[in-house]
C-alpha cells in the first residue's frame, strides 16, 4: 500500500473566503475555535476511502466521481471528487456528533450524504443540488429499515446514505426556509460538540427548532420500509385526498397546484376534501409534481409539473415521497 498525505491549514469557522471548502462555510458553527482541532490529511491508499478524525483515507485515483461512477446519475457527480466531499463531511457527522449505538449509523452517512447536496448547491447552485439529490434516489432499496438492532452491534440497511440525505431534504422543505434549515444544521453541531447521541435526540432537537412534530416522518422512513401513496379524486368541485401505505398519524404537507394556483394540502390517512368557490365552473386541473427516475416514480422538488393540455409548465416544491419500487405508484387518481 502507498501512503502519503497532504496537510491542510489549519482554518477558523469565521473564515469565509470563497476558496475554502464549502462544509467549512456551511456547516462551521461560529467563532473562536479552530474547525479541525488536531489537523486534516488526506493519506493515499488502495481502497476508495473512509473518514477517520483529522486523517481521511483517499482512493479516488484523483479524479471526480466515485471510481468514475456518478452516484446521482445526473452527470453532477462528475463535477467534483465524491471523496473528498462527503468523507470530509463525517468532521462533522461522524467525528464530532458520534452514534452511542451501530443501530444509529444514519446520523453518520445520512447527514454527511446530504453534505454532498450542500456543496453542489453552494458551487453549482440549487437546481444542480435538488437535480443530485433527486437523482441519487434511484440507489434506494427499501430493503429494510434503516436504523438497525439496538445493543446488538447491528447496523440498519445501506438506505441510511440516499434515503436518509433524501428524508433531510423533505424536512427542508417542510421549513421552508433555507436560512433556518442551515441554522439547524449548525445548531446540531453547537448542541451536541464532541458528544455521542441518539436518534431520538437527533429527532428531538430538529422538531423543537423547526417547531413541527415530525416523529411521524421519521417514523415512515427510518423506521420501515413503506413507501407512502397519495391517492386522490377530482368530483366537480370537490377534491378528496388520502395516504395509503403510512404510519398511523402520518401527515406530510404537499404543495400542488389546482387551476393553475399554488395550494398547500396535508393529507393523512383518512379521507380529506378541499372545496372551491361557488363562481368556479369546475376544477379545471391539478398538477403534482412527478419525475420518472428509471421507472421509478417518486415525488420531487422544483421540476416541470403536470398541467392540462396546452398549460405551461412551471416549477414549484413539493414534498418528497421517496422512491417506489419498479412499477409501484406513489400517486393514484381515482374515477
Amino acid at each position: 500500500m502507498t501512503t502519503g498525505f497532504w496537510r491542510i491549514k489549519k482554518m477558523s469557522r469565521s473564515d469565509n473566503s470563497k476558496k475554502s471548502p464549502v462544509c467549512w462555510k456551511l456547516l462551521s458553527i461560529g467563532s473562536g475555535n479552530t474547525l479541525f482541532e488536531d489537523s486534516y490529511k488526506l493519506v493515499a491508499v488502495s481502497y476508495p476511502g473512509m473518514e477517520h478524525q483529522s486523517s481521511v483515507t483517499y482512493g479516488n485515483w484523483y479524479r471526480n466521481g466515485y471510481r468514475q461512477r456518478d452516484v446521482s446519475a445526473t452527470g453532477i457527480g462528475f463535477k467534483f471528487d465524491f471523496i473528498i466531499v462527503h468523507e470530509s463531511g463525517h468532521e462533522w457527522f461522524g467525528n464530532n456528533i458520534s452514534m452511542k449505538d451501530s443501530a444509529d449509523m444514519w446520523i453518520h452517512e445520512g447527514f454527511t450524504n446530504y453534505s454532498e447536496n450542500l456543496f453542489v448547491e453552494y458551487h453549482f447552485g440549487k437546481k444542480e443540488a435538488e437535480d443530485y439529490v433527486i437523482g441519487s434516489r434511484h440507489n434506494i432499496k427499501n430493503d429494510s429499515p434503516i436504523i438497525g438492532v439496538y445493543g446488538a452491534n447491528r447496523e440498519g440497511s445501506g438506505d441510511m446514505y440516499y434515503k436518509g440525505g433524501n428524508m433531510l431534504h423533505t424536512i427542508r422543505h417542510v421549513l421552508n426556509d433555507d436560512s433556518k434549515w442551515l441554522s439547524i444544521l449548525r445548531g446540531l453541531n453547537a448542541e451536541f460538540w464532541h458528544q455521542t447521541v441518539s436518534t431520538e435526540q437527533i429527532e428531538s432537537f430538529i422538531a423543537r427548532m423547526v417547531g413541527v412534530d415530525l416523529s411521524k416522518v421519521f417514523d415512515q422512513y427510518l423506521r420501515t420500509t413503506k413507501i407512502p401513496l397519495l391517492k386522490y379524486k377530482v368530483n366537480g368541485k370537490t377534491l378528496s385526498f388520502k395516504y395509503e401505505r403510512v404510519v398511523k398519524g402520518f401527515a406530510m404537507p404537499i404543495r400542488v397546484i389546482i387551476n393553475g394556483k399554488e395550494v398547500v394540502i396535508t393529507p393523512n390517512e383518512e379521507n380529506k376534501s378541499l372545496s372551491f368557490p361557488k363562481r368556479s365552473k369546475h376544477l379545471k386541473s391539478i398538477a403534482i409534481s412527478t419525475l420518472i427516475w428509471r421507472n421509478r416514480i417518486c415525488n420531487v422538488f422544483s421540476r416541470p409539473t403536470l398541467h392540462s393540455r396546452g398549460a405551461r409548465p412551471r416549477r414549484f416544491m413539493v414534498i418528497a415521497i421517496l422512491q417506489a419500487a419498479p412499477g409501484e405508484s406513489v400517486i393514484s387518481s381515482e374515477k
